[in-house]
């Protein structure tokens, strides 16, 4: 892989996880919003559900203070009938004017607000009577009224309120949790995505840095290489005889083929043979190479050019760019 195409990889791996990262936090930002919202309702039900119970308060306290007053006729037993009344206005303004909607199955369309003007009313007409008519006529009227079917038709009523402010908090709560488990995979996601990407890019810079190593390594080969062969050259022309000469390129055919094997033939006076001048072996290796050969036996003077050759008979079986050897080694 060249490098302007790891280049590319890398910077499309990191924009891809610059956008997948946004949209995660896109998706947890939505997620927070959500439940915020769902604490905010839970809060608001919450709220509802306490101020239905203080409305049922208040209103067993409105009772209790007139059935006080009617059985020990004294009039300090009023007290919780006027808390309650206080209470129970501020309740249902705290709930807002819905509250006067409320009803209950059975009731055949009546309303909270419809029950509790007639509970008021007979609260008020037994109050008047026992100021007119006397106590025991009120204690007769109360006990003859609608006054605990009215009260067992509120309660039902603030019941079911109750009940259906349980059911949406049991929702909001199950809502909220399934929220806050999301939010926490896609953390758990964001993080294992930001160290998966954290390790390609890892590995693909350490390649590249590998990469760039390789290619340093190749460069100082072929300047040293360059170097040694303009020494090379150099040492040729302050050479005195073809014998210092020919040892010239074998010292320094080892220093710039270290790791191959090789020999330098010229034709002789005659060109009807090539004389081996010179040759340079791999480190360990024995010199294998004939002293004459003919030139009809060298495939490079055959093709007029360079010959690429295998260096053995099986690296000869496997290599088929270059099939035929020349017949310079002893071995063959």
């Amino acid at each position: 892989m060249d490098w302007h195409r790891r280049s590319r990889i890398i910077t499309s791996l990191f924009v891809a996880g610059i956008i997948l990262l946004t949209a995660i936090a896109g998706v947890s930002s939505t997620i927070a919003r959500h439940m915020v919202g769902d604490s905010h309702e839970l809060a608001t039900v919450t709220d509802r559900t306490e101020d239905t119970t203080q409305l049922l308060v208040a209103l067993i306290d409105i009772e209790t203070g007139v059935r006080g007053y009617l059985l020990a006729a004294d009039p300090a037993y009023l007290d919780p009938y006027y808390r309650g009344n206080n209470l129970a206005q501020q309740t249902v303004e705290a709930l807002g004017p819905e509250v006067e909607s409320w009803t209950a199955p059975g009731l055949d369309g009546e309303t909270l607000g419809t029950l509790m003007a007639q509970r008021a009313k007979l609260m008020d007409d037994i109050l008047t009577t026992a100021q007119t008519r006397g106590i025991e006529a009120a204690r007769v009227e109360l006990a003859n009224s609608d006054a605990k079917p009215t009260m067992d038709k509120i309660r039902r009523v603030l019941a079911q309120a109750m009940q259906s402010a349980g059911q949406e908090t049991d929702g909001a709560e199950r809502h909220q949790a399934y929220l806050a488990e999301l939010n926490a995979i896609l953390t758990v996601a964001t993080l294992a995505v930001a160290v998966l990407f954290s390790i390609t890019k890892f590995m693909l810079f350490r390649n590249e840095i590998r990469g760039r190593g390789q290619v340093e390594q190749v460069l100082r080969r072929r300047n040293d290489e360059r170097r040694q062969t303009a020494e090379l050259s150099s040492a040729l022309q302050l050479s005195d005889s073809r014998l210092e000469a020919y040892e010239v390129i074998a010292a320094y055919a080892r220093r710039i083929l270290p790791e191959v094997s090789g020999a330098f033939y010229v034709y002789t006076a005659s060109r009807d043979q090539l004389s081996l001048v010179a040759e340079w072996a791999e480190p360990g290796a024995a010199s294998g190479f004939v002293d004459y050969l003919h030139p009809a036996e060298c495939w490079g003077l055959r093709q007029g050019g360079r010959h690429d050759g295998c260096a053995s008979p099986e690296e000869n079986a496997v290599n088929e760019a270059a099939p035929i050897n020349c017949r310079q080694r002893r071995d063959r």
